[in-house]
């Protein structure tokens, strides 16, 4: 588990977008919950991480219930990735739904811009009522449309990229992971033996495209590299071999500049780190990884300014 677990979640809810049906968009209530269960984590961390998403304009939350402490009714959220042609099919199917339940409760047949002016006061009377969470989708899907196309440049990839390194810098949700996933790492070597450093060797060093790799590594060009073995077999063979002032030198010179590959290496330093005490070879490069790591942090929060 590392920081695709937010690629994962993303493509989920975008996977469910495209489904079709009132499926389309999960409520936070089921999503939730299926995605803890899912991935191993908690619910907090999972409403944590799809709050990342919603900050970096990744995808929006619309709200399909209000909370109702009288009627012990939970707050309930709907997740929509921020893809205009996605957001306009979901928006089509819900304003038609509009009309016909609508036209069902209230026996009067409207457009659909008749029925949001009629429905609208009544939304808190139609709260955690089918109609009610209809009528929520088909306004807000709309508002969001527009609001997607007036800030446009806040929509693009590359600036939700960028917003989306930042708020994980902020948050500790990469430590968060690390952390799980080194609770899984030591249940699973409790019935094997050697240590964190020996298994470590047999997942990277040892494996059977090791010896293929550093091969070609001395006479095929670096993109040719990225382009057999991928940037994350390269980045862990170089950090498994204490390569921090060889990645320094290629963040530098942009040889390795993608804001997926940066933030890679960024949550990948956080977990060498994180495991220092179980590698005692690491002492002794401490000021190379610090130096890699604000490298890193430059290039993703410095030179990528919003």
């Amino acid at each position: 588990m590392s920081l695709t677990i937010f690629d994962d979640i993303y493509h989920e809810i975008r996977k469910r977008n495209t489904s079709g049906g009132f499926k389309a968009v999960p409520y936070s209530d089921e999503f939730i919950k299926y995605a803890a269960g899912y991935y191993g984590l908690s619910m907090e961390l999972i409403h944590n991480i799809i709050q990342i998403l919603i900050n970096s304009h990744k995808i929006f939350s619309i709200e399909i219930i209000a909370e109702d402490k009288v009627r012990d009714i939970a707050h309930v959220e709907g997740y929509v990735v921020c893809d205009l042609v996605i957001l306009r099919k979901l928006k089509s199917f819900y304003q038609s739904e509009l009309i016909i339940q609508y036209e069902n409760e209230f026996h009067k047949r409207l457009m659909v811009h008749q029925v949001v002016k009629e429905i609208f006061p009544m939304l808190r009377s139609l709260n955690n009522t089918d109609i009610g969470k209809v009528a929520n989708l088909a306004i807000m899907l709309e508002e969001l449309e527009r609001f997607m196309e007036k800030h446009y440049e806040e929509f693009t990839e590359e600036w939700k990229a960028k917003r989306l390194a930042y708020e994980i810098s902020l948050s500790n949700i990469d430590t968060q992971l690390e952390r799980k996933v080194e609770k899984q790492k030591v249940a699973g070597r409790s019935s094997s033996p050697g240590g964190l450093k020996d298994r470590r060797k047999k997942r990277v060093v040892d494996a059977p495209q090791y010896n293929e790799f550093i091969d070609k590594s001395k006479s095929y060009p670096l993109e040719r590299i990225f382009q057999i073995y991928g940037i994350d077999f390269f980045l862990r063979v170089q950090l498994r071999n204490y390569k921090f002032d060889y990645l320094k030198e290629l963040v530098g010179t942009k040889k390795i500049k993608r804001k997926s590959d940066l933030l890679l290496l960024k949550n990948m330093l956080n977990a060498v780190l994180h495991n220092r005490n179980s590698d005692h070879n690491l002492a002794q490069y401490e000021d190379a990884i610090y130096e890699l790591m604000q490298t890193v942090n430059h290039h993703l929060f410095v030179e990528r300014d919003f």
